[in-house]
């Protein structure tokens, strides 16, 4: 699934509704025209600020994210600050017909040549398979949707065969799970604590207390599970409301069978 947010080439559709009223206004200067234009480019601003911002979100490391942006507003303003320089010389050379079009072909036109590459990078702006997973984790419904689409990507594949053991009770943490297909159990001291299916997730009390595990989760059948590392884990609950992320992890460890 896509969401229209975060479209590559709706990005670049908004930058053309930037360019073309210019044009507009250069070949028919009338009153008209110019609300016209006006009107035009500001519906074109949303549009492009959006997705913009969501394309970078979506494929920016979180690590990164604030000097990513950074960077961007630095462009915004270098951009504008040359714009301010270049546009007056060049109004007082051709006059304001000729610097509209000087000013908007150009960006019309690598708007528009550039439209097959933003198609094949709008392919990687897919939301990961996994992303369903993350969500219907209790405290990760409270992240944002970049962080959690950055979750998602960082979900590694597990496949385990009936009998195959997934978490050994008493061994280190070092990973958080969701699970994906199939169905497991979990036993404590040899007592069944509970079976888990699609959905479900498992892991966390040792992450989150930083003890060893505090039980073992079998395969009963074939079973696909996505696991999350431990520094992503910590990552993603860090700042949570203590209750909240305790929640889950305190009764599963008060439960005796």
């Amino acid at each position: 699934m896509r969401r229209a947010s975060a479209s590559v080439v709706t990005w670049r559709a908004g930058v053309l509704l930037w360019s073309l009223p210019l044009l507009a206004v250069a070949a028919w200067p009338s009153p008209v025209v110019l609300v016209v234009a006006l009107v035009v480019v500001g519906a074109a601003n949303p549009v492009v600020d959006v997705n913009l911002d969501t394309i970078v979100q979506r494929m920016t490391p979180e690590a990164t994210m604030a000097r990513v942006f950074g960077a961007l507003d630095t462009c915004y303003i270098a951009t504008q600050a040359l714009g301010s320089l270049v546009m007056a010389p060049l109004l007082v050379l051709v006059g304001v017909r000729w610097s509209l079009v000087v000013v908007a072909v150009p960006v019309a036109a690598v708007a528009a040549l550039s439209l097959p590459r933003m198609r094949r990078l709008d392919a990687r702006l897919e939301a990961p398979a996994a992303l369903p997973l993350v969500q219907q984790v209790p405290w990760f419904r409270l992240l944002t949707p970049a962080v959690q689409e950055s979750l998602a990507r960082s979900l590694r594949r597990v496949e385990a065969g009936p009998g195959a053991t997934l978490v050994r009770e008493g061994d280190p943490a070092d990973a958080f799970f969701v699970i994906a297909s199939g169905r497991v159990e979990v036993t404590q001291e040899g007592r069944v604590l509970r079976q888990q299916g699609p959905g479900d997730f498992f892991g966390e009390i040792a992450l989150v207390r930083d003890i060893p595990r505090t039980a073992s989760v079998v395969a009963l059948e074939p079973t696909v599970v996505m696991s999350l590392g431990r520094h992503e884990f910590l990552a993603a609950v860090a700042g949570r409301p203590r209750s909240l992320v305790e929640e889950v992890a305190a009764s599963r460890l008060a439960f005796r069978g």
